[in-house]
Order: structure tokens, then sequence, then C-alpha cells
């Protein structure tokens, strides 16, 4: 899946270098796939499965992100939450939830390149519907569908 901010993004954004130093490379990287994977969530729910990930995406789309991923490193990172970064690290995450609703509700219009249809990744799950028209109360018995 496509990672939609860097760690650049994060010290850009006010994350201070020790507390990114505190983590290990591959955790950062975890947390930022962990912020882009839940921002496609949000993109699924306007744009479909197949239009994701994203080939290209604006900066509105990136500073929430690395918003998301910036609480995240803060918290992991051991920063102590009556701090005064943690508490403005989540009035981020929230701007950065707040953000993403709005795309999903149409509130908010990001500039974004969508996968072209039949190139997302494979293997979305569907739902399983299994119905019987014909269920004996008495037993719990049941047969085939009627058809309609």
């Amino acid at each position: 899946m496509a990672v939609y901010a860097t760690t650049q993004d994060l010290v850009n954004l006010g994350v201070q270098p020790n507390v990114i130093a505190k983590l290990a490379p591959s955790q950062v990287a975890a947390i930022l796939q962990s912020a882009s994977d839940e921002a496609d969530s949000f993109g699924r729910g306007r744009w479909g499965y197949n239009a994701l990930p994203l080939l290209a995406w604006d900066t509105g789309w990136t500073r929430a992100v690395a918003k998301l991923a910036a609480f995240e490193v803060i918290r992991v990172g051991g920063v102590n939450p009556e701090s005064q970064d943690y508490k403005l690290a989540r009035i981020g995450w929230d701007d950065a939830r707040e953000y993403f609703n709005g795309v999903q509700r149409q509130q908010v219009h990001p500039q974004v390149t969508l996968a072209p249809a039949g190139t997302a990744l494979p293997g979305q799950q569907q739902p399983f519907v299994m119905t019987s028209s014909v269920v004996n109360v008495a037993t719990g018995a049941r047969a085939r569908n009627r058809g309609w």
C-alpha cells in the first residue's frame, strides 16, 4: 500500500527529532504505514475500493496523515501525557480525523489522482450472504430457496 507521509513530514510538522530518534526506523515506518492505511479507509468510504491506493495527492492529505502519525510517534516515544507536546499532538490528531471525516462525507475535496479501474490491489473482502426462505420454526430445518 502507499505511504502518504515521510519522516521528514513529521519533523516539518513539529515533532522533535529527539522523539523520533527514540524509535527504531522500522517503528516509524510502521506508524507511517498505519496512518496511511487509516487515510485509505476514509478514501474507500468516498471513492470505493478500486480507486485506492492513490497515485498522487495534495499537501493537505500528506499533512493529515502526518498529524495522525505524529500523535502515535509521540505516544509510542514515551512523551508525558501531561506535556504540552502531547496535548498539541492530540489536537493535531483530532484535526486530521476531522479532515478525513470531511473527505468521506464529501465536505472536503482534496486534489488526488485515483488508481485507474482494475489496477487496485486484489482480494478485497466481499460480504458472504446466505439465506433460506423456507424455515420450519418448530425444528429449525431449512429447505431450498423458492427462487424469488
